[in-house]
């Protein structure tokens, strides 16, 4: 049973082409499977997380980020009582957009079309669904509905007034086709989403960094969370097995993760009562977050992964290598 709050789906939606509705599916399962057919999520499946698939079979990419994002939204959306089939639809669509090479590529983009418009991956995830799938007779683009697009374009937030120069596509779109409401929040959905993405790739990149040869497992370790979680969970492991170890460690931080974001977000839920989508998105914050707790192990994460891998000379040279090939 969903929660008034959360998004209602049905067969009937907003899209801006006017369809008959689907027999067998609801307008959000539908839009699901349509982002998960389309050449832009295949084409993840050649598109770099951190490491390049050639490397190793077993690093993650773009695609299968995409789809452990999902899983881990999906376990968010179905214990908060809102609408799972949207939040995996949205989960599934936000990296459409990405170049390969991470954000170095999108960074090398930005730079070639800066003479005509900036390169935004969250701008061209939203050309992709609107205009450049190809694969129906009756439009261009997927033809999602309003609820799927407004949580893609706005997953991380508003888009305020100083940002919409870096994202056309979708300021032109929401000012002459449907608006998209950018200025407001987006629905619980949207938001699970965002934080799922931040839980997942915070923990995987762990995981393949380790097996890269980045840093050992002793150097993951020096960071207190990873540590508190080793000591309580994983006695009984031996050291002697790193990928094994860490596995194991990372299948326990993303429930610690994944537990904090649902306690966080249902005490945030409690102190407003929505009674309706609208209370979440006029809401004045963003309501599915970490704790502040929470949130200060994932900096603390993220910023031994920047020094350690993102921004190291080796994965630089690997890039570049990758780029020549």
């Amino acid at each position: 049973m969903l929660k008034p709050y959360a998004c209602q789906d049905s067969a009937q939606a907003q899209r801006l082409i006017k369809e008959l509705p689907c027999p067998l599916r609801s307008a959000f399962t539908r839009d699901r499977d349509r982002i998960s057919r389309s050449y832009a999520f295949r084409r993840l499946k050649r598109t770099t997380q951190v490491f390049p698939s050639s490397d190793h079979p077993t690093f993650r990419t773009r695609l299968t980020h995409s789809m452990e994002v999902a899983q881990t939204a999906r376990i968010l959306a179905r214990n908060l009582y809102v609408n799972e089939d949207l939040t995996e639809a949205i989960s599934l669509a936000h990296d459409l957009g990405h170049p390969p090479f991470g954000h170095c590529g999108e960074d090398i983009l930005n730079e070639c079309t800066s003479p005509w418009f900036p390169f935004n991956h969250n701008d061209q995830t939203f050309r992709w669904v609107t205009c450049l799938e190809r694969n129906y007779l009756s439009f261009n683009g997927l033809n999602l509905c309003w609820d799927t697009l407004e949580g893609i374009v706005k997953h991380n937030g508003p888009i305020v007034k100083k940002d919409l120069e870096s994202v056309p596509t979708i300021q032109s779109f929401s000012s002459n086709k449907i608006d998209l409401l950018l200025n407001t929040h987006p629905s619980l959905e949207a938001q699970i989403s965002s934080i799922s993405d931040d839980i997942t790739y915070n923990n995987h990149d762990i995981e393949d960094s380790l097996q890269a040869g980045y840093f050992t497992l002793d150097d993951l370790l020096s960071l207190p969370y990873l540590k508190a979680i080793a000591d309580k969970h994983l006695t009984s492991f031996s050291r002697k097995n790193p990928r094994q170890f860490v596995f194991e460690l990372v299948r326990h931080s993303l429930q610690e993760m994944v537990s904090d974001v649902l306690n966080t977000t249902t005490l945030n839920l409690q102190k407003i009562r929505p009674i309706s989508v609208w209370d979440i998105r006029n809401h004045s914050s963003q309501l599915a977050h970490f704790s502040e707790e929470m949130a200060a192990h994932v900096q603390e994460i993220r910023n031994f992964l920047s020094s350690r891998v993102y921004k190291s000379d080796t994965l630089i040279k690997n890039r570049l290598k990758e780029l020549k090939a």
